[in-house]
């Protein structure tokens, strides 16, 4: 559920150290959802043959760093840059959800996807795009930066990003979400009507977790949401010595509020 939000912040949230145990990634969950699909709509081979799921299983693992391409890929290796291009990262994917994304948020791409099609050649066995393209290529990388600034990274979505991510582990114990990502049968039922389900919850009958969790889904319809403090752009000259900050950090640099009586804890505070 909620795609990179759930592989990024919830697990290793939940699991710490324990994450490389699941052998989860985002890739090997999409390859086992495929043989999962196969195996229960009972797919014969003569309709959908091994080495086809072979073939679709590299393709969506071509753009991991320990991808290892079958003898059939190293020949066609223009093959692998289509779906999930590791080389430079123009693929249809990133076509796909740029376009969707600008059409559904109301902002305008600054690239034309449809164009660089037609402007596309396999040479050397790589994909290439013809010179005078250069700018709108240029544009789709520039597009996505954009996107990041205004929609992926606004403070408010990324707010309602970790309340989602608190509910869930607040949750976590009651729904043993994480133990679902073990099986494909039982993980396609953490679709993102999870955040129905706490909020409809047993009040009669649930843990204090669940408690919590659901009071922060209710929050999150309230538009009580967690608020954006500050930013602070590390100078690039800076970037090779800059220690990582934590909420500790943070923490240990605040004045006590005397005539208040606020003392801000590392719980308080989320460091991105």
């Amino acid at each position: 559920p909620f795609s990179h939000v759930f592989d990024n912040e919830f697990l290793p949230k939940v699991l710490g150290n324990r994450a490389e145990t699941f052998g989860w990634s985002h890739e090997s969950m999409s390859i086992r959802l495929l043989d999962s699909m196969i195996d229960n709509n009972y797919i014969d081979e003569h309709v959908l043959s091994k080495s086809d799921c072979r073939k679709i299983e590299d393709l969506i693992c071509a753009s991991c760093s320990a991808y290892k391409p079958s003898p059939y890929f190293r020949e066609k290796r223009y093959l692998t840059e289509i779906v999930a291009n590791g080389r430079n990262s123009i693929d249809v994917d990133k076509f796909d959800y740029l376009d969707r994304d600008c059409y559904y948020c109301g902002v305008r791409a600054s690239c034309d996807f449809r164009r660089i099609m037609p402007f596309i050649k396999v040479i050397d066995n790589s994909v290439c795009f013809k010179a005078s393209e250069v700018w709108n290529v240029y544009e789709i990388f520039h597009t996505r930066a954009s996107l990041h600034r205004r929609v992926y990274t606004h403070k408010v979505a990324k707010a309602i990003e970790y309340m989602v991510v608190d509910a869930l582990v607040e949750a976590n114990e009651s729904l043993n979400i994480v133990e679902k990502i073990r099986s494909p049968r039982e993980f396609i039922q953490l679709d993102d009507t999870i955040l129905k389900r706490i909020q409809f919850s047993d009040a009669n009958h649930e843990s204090g977790g669940m408690r919590k969790a659901r009071q922060i889904v209710e929050r999150i319809h309230k538009r009580d949401l967690y608020k954006f403090v500050n930013e602070y752009c590390v100078p690039r000259e800076m970037l090779p010595s800059w220690r990582k900050v934590t909420a500790e950090d943070v923490v240990s640099c605040q004045l006590v509020n005397r005539s208040h009586g606020v003392q801000l804890h590392p719980d308080d505070i989320i460091v991105q």
